[in-house]
């Protein structure tokens, strides 16, 4: 199956950052949506666990890449596709994510998740319904970490807030 975000350009960006030593975090435009998107990635026992991950250039891969190999993609949301299929073809990694998000998505999941299910012995799952389709967070207890996918955003107009109630499912 060919998911539409295959039709559109896809944001890719030229470097990463480490946060600590246990998170990355890039992000590139995106001309579809016509704002700044953004990834993290979490270190888990020497491998990356990629959250709504986005293209990186390919030195910037590279680099990353040769200090840490990908374990999975975690999508947060029925809108975050991004370079899922990528990471996921290229490193041969699972999609892990809700079903309502598979589901907008349009492909099949190699694990489901729901509200207070814990990943890699990690992260604990957090639902957030009314927001996008299949919308979770993550809280990592041992670095007081919480990443989010939409819930949390800050557009052009609005700063940083709640996601807007157009944005929402049931707001």
């Amino acid at each position: 199956m060919v998911h539409v975000g295959h039709l559109f350009s896809m944001p890719i960006s030229n470097d990463f950052s480490w946060v600590t030593p246990q998170l990355l975090f890039w992000q590139a435009y995106d001309s579809k949506c016509r704002t700044e998107v953004s990834c993290c990635a979490h270190v888990v026992d020497g491998s990356l666990v990629l959250v709504d991950p986005i293209k990186l250039t390919d030195p910037a891969e590279k680099e990353l890449l040769t200090l840490v190999r990908p374990l999975a993609v975690i999508i947060t949301n029925g809108n975050h596709y991004r370079a899922t299929a990528h990471f996921r073809t290229r490193y041969g990694i699972p999609v892990i994510a809700h079903p309502e998000a598979g589901a907008d998505l349009g492909i099949t999941l190699d694990q489901v998740v729901a509200d207070g299910i814990e990943l890699f012995d990690r992260f604990q799952v957090i639902t957030l319904p009314g927001a996008g389709p299949g919308e979770i967070a993550l809280y990592r207890e041992e670095f007081g970490t919480l990443t989010l996918g939409d819930i949390v955003v800050h557009l052009t107009g609005h700063g940083f807030s709640v996601l807007p109630d157009k944005y929402c499912e049931n707001p």
